[in-house]
């Protein structure tokens, strides 16, 4: 439930606990459904381009001084998100906490922090918010909601397909937060619209969609911005074409079996 925004989001809006993740309302929850998502994307990649690579990389050993902080407060960040639901506090709080104590651990390296961050990378994530920001105000995404609630779908296993590869698609290009609060309500209007008894299978698919659908580009997912931006200030340029190459059919059957999994158990 605290591994991404999305999710949060879910919960908060429909009162989801950390364990309903795993087991709810009698079938395997969102968690469960992804763990076998992200075996089956990992199974693919070992297969397609990990089982290939026989090239031996010959390195030094290097003594490294080893800060437990920085895993304690990781481990604290991870607690405090779990158990928020009890606690109520903003989400915006505890990560602006967590990032001054985060400082301030780091105070005594403090100024090489902030020359090796990637900097270039935080101020295209703005960027995109900003951008996001700019489109959900023209309202070209209540529009596409609007043309979704409009289309005349009756068929649940057909609607949870076409909100989960929508959201894929979407996904690859805007950042996930604005389309999960604007999708939370298409979903379950469409739920009610279709006669399903929840909205939680769609509302699976959107999540599933938009949250392993990121992983298809680089700038899907703030994860894969810094971690090419990181890769390309070590001089390991990461071309479009490549990264897709790997992403696509990875994410592809990630969301296959995600999506088959909703349809067995929740329709």
């Amino acid at each position: 439930m605290i591994a991404d925004p999305p999710s949060l989001i879910l919960a908060g809006e429909t009162g989801m606990n950390f364990l309903d993740f795993y087991w709810f309302k009698g079938k395997i929850g969102l968690g469960v459904i992804s763990i076998f998502a992200v075996l089956g994307g990992l199974a693919t990649l070992y297969f397609l381009n990990f089982k290939k690579m026989k090239k031996e990389i010959k390195t030094e050993e290097e003594k490294i001084k080893i800060n437990y902080g920085p895993l304690f407060l990781l481990i604290g960040g991870i607690i405090v998100l779990a158990l928020n639901q009890y606690v109520g506090l903003r989400l915006g709080v505890i990560g602006f906490t967590i990032g001054m104590i985060s400082l301030f651990l780091g105070r005594r390296i403090l100024r090489k922090m902030m020359l090796d961050f990637d900097w270039n990378s935080f101020f295209f994530i703005l960027g995109i918010f900003i951008v996001i920001e700019a489109v959900e105000k023209a309202g070209i995404l209540s529009s596409f909601a609007n043309a979704i609630i409009k289309s005349g779908i009756s068929s649940p296993a057909l609607t949870l397909a076409v909100i989960t590869w929508l959201s894929v698609a979407f996904s690859s290009f805007i950042d996930n937060v604005p389309f999960t609060v604007l999708m939370i309500p298409v979903c379950s209007h469409l739920a009610n619209s279709i006669g399903l008894e929840s909205a939680f299978p769609l509302l699976y698919g959107m999540i599933i969609g938009t949250g392993i659908g990121g992983n298809l580009t680089p700038v899907g997912a703030t994860a894969n911005v810094f971690a090419t931006g990181i890769l390309e200030k070590r001089g390991y340029k990461i071309k479009l074409r490549e990264y897709i190459k790997i992403s696509m059919p990875t994410t592809i059957v990630s969301v296959l079996i995600a999506y088959l999994l909703l349809q067995f158990f929740w329709l």
